[in-house]
Parts: structure tokens; C-alpha cells; sequence
């Protein structure tokens, strides 16, 4: 894939999948005429003569593409969303189903297109038998797409068109169905109903989850040896970054954001950032308010070509009692641009909620960064969640 030439770089804003398409195109293109084009360039690229169809009407978000004779439906979504939305109309007329779905991710700023992966017709059938039909539409991970463009390419190409049955959902009921039993009460009533189902659920699955991927967080604790004559030992408590120890048994924290949040949830002393090995910025504690909460990084964007050491001292330590931890960074990979994603993100809720979702387990310290930015949008579940954080206080 070839990167556009731009002052500020736009592939800062998030990493771009290797296997990512590029189409270079010049015209005010849909989405779906920008995934047309790409799986074009695809099949050119790689010397595949499969026909592609219906000639006709092959840019018609309505339609199907025919694939080698097989009925594709193409969905797509944003680069930085986990939820993609499927319509339902083609679905619910017999023999009109597809036999498969194509999951295409877009950044159309840049004319990227991923495509994430195929679902065969039972497959989802099966994930959908879990949700309810009532709408023209309906709403899965994107992670239940697997294997690429290329897992499309197989079955085409290897299987027999007779060998995939098409999609057709003949009821708009959702499949759940409460267990049989002996009850009094009307479950019209809607406090009574609501506990039926979380009796019956579970409070992990209807507690949301973005707050409960907050509260598997946890931080680490980190002895340091205070040099006061009572020689007694303090700690820091670290949400984030995540810390390791290198080949010369020094800490390091690996960073993939250019702004990162540093959260101690323990007061500090006092903190600083070094680069280069020259101090840049600190802060200490008086004695009325010591160091509290998550510090937005106070700097100008990180560098990778600079070198930048953390020195944490806690509460209660003397002068030279401190954490030190250097920053690492992925040579291969460019880091994440903060303000271009919150740029990105804008306005929308839902965006910020799953860009921090989606990072929570890879890479909690991108989330949280999000998560904890003061250009948040004023969202329930955003503030729900940051309480959530204090509750992960486990330090011992």
C-alpha cells in the first residue's frame, strides 16, 4: 500500500493493517463504489480472473455483488469502529439471500480500504439467532469477520456456488426465550422484568462494556526504597503505562501514543520528564496538596527519535527515593497522533466509547489517554467509566 504525501501524516491518527488497499482515486467516490474499486485493484493485483457482477448495477448499495457466481453482500464501517451495522431487506426474501458477507473498513479521507473478513451464511445466521430482528438492520462485532480478502478468494474460487445455502430469516422474534416458570407476578411490569433478567443473564453480561472492560483493569505496585533514616519502604501504584524490566533489569514502559496519560493511584511527590537526559518538566508536591489523579502528558507531541525517562517519587519518600522508567518505542509502527483522534472522533459518543473499547485489552494505555482527555464528550458512560477507574484502587 502506498502512503499520500501530507505535511501532517495522516497515518498517525491510527495504525493502517499492512494488507490494507489504497485506490488512489481522483473522483468524489461512495463507499461502496471505493470497495468496488478496491477489490478490483485486488483481483488485478494478484492476476485473478473471477467475473465480478452484476455489470449493470454493480455500484448498487442495494444489491448483492456475483462473485464467480456467488452471491456476495458487501458491509462496511470505519477503520475505528468494532460494530458493524448489516441491512436485513435482501435477507428476509427467500432464495434472494447472499451466500456470504464481505466486511470492508474504510478511512475515506485517505481512500484505505481493509477488508476484514467473510461470514458464510450459516455463520451468520448463527450469530444473529442471538439478537433480536425487529429492525431492517442489525448489529454485530466486526471481530466475527475472520480470514481477509483472502478467505473470500478461497471459497470462490475452491467451493461449488450449490455448496453455500443463502441467508433467510422468515420471523422478525428474537430466538431468546425465558425459561418455563412458576410466577405470580406480571412481567409487563418493567422493574420486575428487569431483574427476571438479570436473575437469568447475569449482571456481567447487562453491565456495559466499556465499564466493565474499565474494572478488569489492574494497576502494579512498585516497592521503592525511601533513603529517610527510618529506611522504611514506599510504593507507587501504577495504572499506567504498563511497566517491564529490560535485559539490564531497568524499567521501561512500551509507548504507542505520542501524548500518553500517566496515572498513579497513590499521591506522589513529585514527577518529571527527561529528554535527551535533560529535564523538561515537573512537578512537586506541596505540603497542603500532594500529586493526585491522571497527568495528561504537559509536553509537545513525543518524538521516537528523542530518548524520554519518567521519574516518579511517592508520598511520604525522600529526595533520591523514585521510579524511574524510560519510554520505548516501536521502530516499525509510527505512533498514534492524540489530537488527530480526538479530531477524528469529533462529537460522536458512540465513536470515542468504541475506539476506547476496542484498545482497552491491547493497549490501555492509548484507552485510557482517550478515555481520561479533557476534548471527551460529555457522555454518561465516559464519566461512569472514569469513576470505575477509582474503584480499581486494589494497591497493596
Amino acid at each position: 500500500m502506498t502512503k499520500k504525501n501530507s505535511n501532517n501524516d495522516p497515518l498517525d491518527l491510527f495504525p493502517i493493517p499492512n494488507d490494507a488497499i489504497y485506490i488512489n482515486s481522483k473522483k468524489n467516490l461512495d463507499p461502496r463504489d471505493k470497495i468496488i474499486s478496491a477489490l478490483k485493484k485486488y483481483l488485478k493485483d494478484k492476476n485473478l480472473d473471477l467475473p465480478l457482477g452484476p455489470k449493470l448495477d454493480l455500484n448498487n448499495p442495494q444489491r448483492s455483488i456475483i462473485l464467480n457466481k456467488f452471491d456476495i453482500q458487501i458491509v462496511y464501517t470505519s477503520l475505528i469502529s468494532d460494530v458493524i451495522q448489516i441491512p436485513l431487506k435482501n435477507s428476509k426474501i427467500k432464495n434472494k439471500g447472499p451466500q456470504l458477507f464481505l466486511a470492508a473498513q474504510l478511512e475515506e479521507d485517505l481512500d484505505v480500504i481493509y477488508f476484514k473478513g467473510v461470514l458464510k451464511s450459516t455463520e451468520f445466521e448463527k450469530i444473529v439467532s442471538k439478537k433480536e430482528l425487529k429492525k431492517d438492520s442489525v448489529g454485530i462485532e466486526i471481530e466475527n469477520f475472520k480470514g481477509g480478502i483472502e478467505r473470500l478468494i478461497r471459497y470462490v474460487r475452491l467451493l461449488n456456488p450449490e455448496s453455500i445455502e443463502r441467508t433467510y430469516f422468515n420471523t422478525a422474534i428474537s430466538n431468546f426465550k425465558i425459561p418455563s416458570l412458576k410466577i405470580k407476578f406480571n412481567l409487563s411490569t418493567p422493574l420486575i422484568a428487569g431483574g427476571l433478567m438479570a436473575a437469568l443473564i447475569g449482571p456481567q453480561i447487562i453491565r456495559p462494556r466499556l465499564i466493565g472492560g474499565i474494572a478488569k483493569l489492574s494497576p502494579s505496585t512498585y516497592e521503592i526504597q525511601s533513603f529517610t533514616r527510618s529506611s522504611d519502604s514506599n510504593s507507587i501504584c501504577l495504572l499506567t503505562p504498563t511497566l517491564a524490566k529490560n535485559i539490564n533489569n531497568n524499567f521501561e514502559a512500551k509507548i504507542k501514543i505520542d501524548k500518553p496519560v500517566i496515572y498513579s493511584l497513590k499521591p506522589l511527590n513529585e514527577i518529571n520528564i527527561s529528554k535527551n537526559g535533560n529535564i523538561v518538566w515537573e512537578k512537586i508536591a506541596s505540603s497542603k496538596e500532594k500529586i493526585n489523579g491522571p497527568i495528561n502528558w504537559p509536553l509537545n507531541s513525543i518524538n521516537k527519535k528523542d530518548s524520554y525517562r519518567l521519574s516518579l517519587r511517592p508520598e511520604g519518600s525522600g529526595m533520591g527515593s523514585k521510579l524511574e522508567i524510560d519510554f520505548v518505542f516501536d521502530k516499525n509502527i509510527p505512533l498514534l497522533n492524540k489530537d488527530n483522534i480526538e479530531k477524528s472522533l469529533g462529537k460522536s459518543k458512540s465513536d470515542w466509547i468504541s475506539f476506547i473499547k476496542r484498545n482497552l485489552d491491547k493497549d490501555n494505555n492509548t484507552a485510557l489517554t482517550i478515555l481520561l482527555s479533557e476534548r471527551a464528550p460529555s457522555s454518561q458512560r465516559i464519566k461512569k467509566s472514569i469513576k470505575e477507574i477509582i474503584k480499581t484502587d486494589n494497591c497493596k
